[in-house]
């Protein structure tokens, strides 16, 4: 693949035989401009005339043209111009400032210079536009940058608008440099245009922002965005921008594949901005096949990716809009959006969650969640989902600092939370009854975990776990009042949690079905029924002395309001009974099944039923020193909140003194109105 014509190149340092000079690709070959590493010599015999060189006062204080083209080679603004008193264009004029096009509007100023009487255009054949050959100064001054970038993106535009058989994409290059802004930049409308630092995104190119809003704005673009910026904000200066960069669909019908690529975005510390959001670092309304690769994010609203462009649903007194185009009202699909690599969103506070996400679809975040700080407000949720409903969401990531991974206040359906939660805070006093720490995940108001797989790990163990919930709804079970909290047919992961009191608040069990919960103690609930997952050997005292063994427990999710406390427990148990040990005389074993129940009334009563207990089958190596031969299954329910499952064992035998263990898997079915049996050991 052979370079573009017009291409220049500076050697310079020798190389494989190569002389140090200037170069130029013409006719399929390179053409040296200098014999002696000057750009103002003559090309070599049989190219033609020489291409001179100039800077830009001398190419400014030129008397005659320099011919068809010349060579500017000014600091930060080097490139090669060609004569363009003739449009490149047909239905383009050329003006004293610039070229225009039908319409009048000028199209290609900061490209033409008036050379010797004639006006000479920049070739561009890489469709990379540098900021600084439009004026931009970047020294961090008092120099506003906004018009001169703004110059060089209208240019990036006329290139792909103008000659997208050339140009399909064009970058707008930001030098290393501190570039101030006051006005927002106006990237609407745009169809591949990237507009791209020097080296990587942190400190080299930077946009200060004193716009007092938006920063960079991409509504109604198609292909277009941010890579290698550093894009800032200092609360301290004037007129401080609130928004790093907006994407949003326009009434174009454009808002489609845009992206950030290896960016920083650090806003103001300002939660009264943006009507008491805070600082945004992206706003996205509807911008679908949207990625972020490599960023990070710091404000006090790390993003926010909304179906619609009116925030309420988030309760929320914003609207998303634009000074250049028209954003797209009413809603729709907000979807098919991917953070990849390294990403990190930083908050400042608990103003706000470090993502928000309103009624988006198949949105995967990989990436690390954190805050500076547990004040300035009271919001304790990394992330919060919301909308209507929430389709394939994806999470892989760890959060730390805040107090609660998620909060869920819609149905979240087919999704996918793998989350590693570490140090988090715990300041706050409005705890859940019981408990002394925040949720992981809650659901109150309304969220429901719908097909969905949710693999949680701390990581410092037990001492990140302590007193809280790892599902929580602060809703009341069939109360108009509150929506109806529901997790079904889902799979909860949390191998480091051992206390299954606090892995779910027994309202929501109420509404859960079709579920399995995999903690150290493993559960499932399935058609209201809930089956014990784990084996859990309990001493039944000696042969000589059988005690009573509680083989589990379940916490009882029975509505405590009148009038909907009736209803029936039924318990079916099965098991081994074994008696010695591996070094005694004898060995025994029996394996039974048993069933016992319990009704209710509304007022409260119960009733416990006679329990049946078969012995499906025993043995026992020495029938006269050891022998099983039954057991009574029983209930206990005198605790209100937590029935018990008890085996009394009957051993016969000289062996009086050998140990007895049962090992059983229990079920129990629910017909209360609000049913349910959170099992433990």
């Amino acid at each position: 693949m052979f370079p573009a014509a017009g291409l220049l190149m500076n050697n310079t340092g020798q190389t494989q035989n190569v002389a140090v000079g200037y170069y130029y690709w013409e006719d399929s070959k390179w053409i040296r401009l200098s014999k002696f590493s000057n750009s103002t010599s003559a090309r070599e015999a049989a190219v033609g005339a020489p291409i001179p060189a100039y800077t830009y006062s001398e190419a400014k204080a030129l008397t005659t043209a320099p011919g068809d083209v010349f060579i500017l080679k000014e600091p930060g603004q080097e490139g090669l111009f060609r004569n363009a008193n003739t449009p490149l264009n047909p239905q383009d004029t050329l003006s004293p400032n610039g070229i225009r096009d039908t319409n009048g509007n000028i199209i290609a100023s900061g490209t033409i210079m008036n050379v010797g009487g004639q006006r000479y255009m920049r070739v561009i054949n890489d469709g990379i536009v540098n900021v600084k050959w439009f004026g931009a100064v970047g020294q961090s001054d008092a120099t506003d940058d906004a018009p001169a970038i703004q110059r060089a993106i209208n240019y990036a535009k006329f290139l792909v608008n103008r000659y997208g058989n050339v140009f399909n994409v064009a970058t707008v290059l930001i030098p290393p440099g501190n570039f101030r802004i006051r006005k927002t930049l106006d990237l609407t409308k745009c169809k591949g245009i990237v507009i791209k630092g020097s080296g990587g995104g942190y400190m080299n190119s930077t946009l200060i922002g004193n716009t007092g809003g938006l920063m960079l704005d991409f509504t109604d673009s198609f292909a277009s965005g941010c890579e290698n910026l550093f894009i800032l904000s200092i609360a301290s200066e004037p007129n401080y921008s609130t928004i790093g960069a907006q994407f949003a669909l326009g009434t174009t019908g454009n808002g489609v594949g845009c992206l950030l690529k290896n960016c920083f975005i650090v806003m103001a510390d300002v939660p009264s901005a943006n009507n008491g959001l805070g600082t945004i670092g992206i706003m996205n309304c509807r911008a679908e096949e949207f990625a972020v690769t490599d960023c990070r994010i710091q404000a006090n609203i790390g993003c926010i990716f909304s179906y619609k462009n009116d925030l309420s649903d988030v309760s929320l007194a914003y609207t998303v809009s634009s000074s250049y185009a028209t954003v797209v009202t009413g809603q729709g699909s907000m979807g098919v959006v991917n953070f990849i690599g390294q990403n990190s969103i930083v908050n400042y506070g608990k103003v706000q969650p470090a993502l928000i996400l309103n009624g988006t679809n198949s949105f995967n975040f990989h990436g690390y969640l954190s805050r500076i700080s547990s004040t300035g407000g009271t919001n304790e949720s990394a992330i919060l989902v919301t909308g209507p409903v929430t389709y394939n969401l994806t999470i892989n990531g760890t959060v730390e600092s805040f107090a609660q991974l998620l909060r869920v206040k819609s149905p979240l359906i087919n999704s996918t939370i793998n989350g590693v939660v570490a140090n988090q805070e715990n300041a706050g006093s409005s705890f859940p009854a019981g408990t002394t720490r925040h949720p992981v995940i809650d659901l109150s108001q309304g969220g429901q975990l719908q097909g969905c797989k949710v693999n949680i790990t701390f990581g410092n163990g037990p001492a990140e776990i302590g007193s809280r919930y790892l599902l929580y709804d602060n809703g009341q079970p069939n109360n108009p009042n509150y929506p109806t909290a529901i997790v079904s047919n889902s799979e909860i992961i949390s191998p480091q949690w051992s206390d299954n009191n606090f892995v779910i608040s027994t309202n929501l069990f109420s509404n859960t079905d079709n579920s399995v919960f995999r903690t150290a103690y493993p559960f499932k609930v399935e058609s209201g029924i809930s089956k014990q997952l784990f084996l859990n050997p309990v001493s039944a005292g000696t042969a000589g002395t059988p005690i009573t063994a509680t083989v589990a427990r379940w916490r009882t999710t029975n509505n405590q309001n009148i009038g909907a406390r009736a209803g029936v427990y039924s318990v079916t148990v099965e098991g081994i009974i074994k008696a010695g040990t591996y070094g005694s005389g004898a060995q025994a074993m029996a394996r039974f099944r048993g069933t016992i129940s319990m009704a209710q009334q509304y007022l409260g009563t119960k009733s416990t039923s006679q329990s049946t207990m078969t012995i499906l089958d025993q043995t026992t190596t020495e029938p006269a020193y050891i022998n099983i031969r039954g057991a009574i299954l029983s209930l206990d329910v005198s605790d209100p909140n937590i029935y018990k499952i008890n085996i009394t064992p009957t051993v016969a035998g000289s062996g009086t003194g050998e140990p007895i263990t049962i090992t059983a898997v229990c079920e129990v079915s629910s017909d209360f109105i609000v049913k349910g049996a959170i099992m433990f050991p």
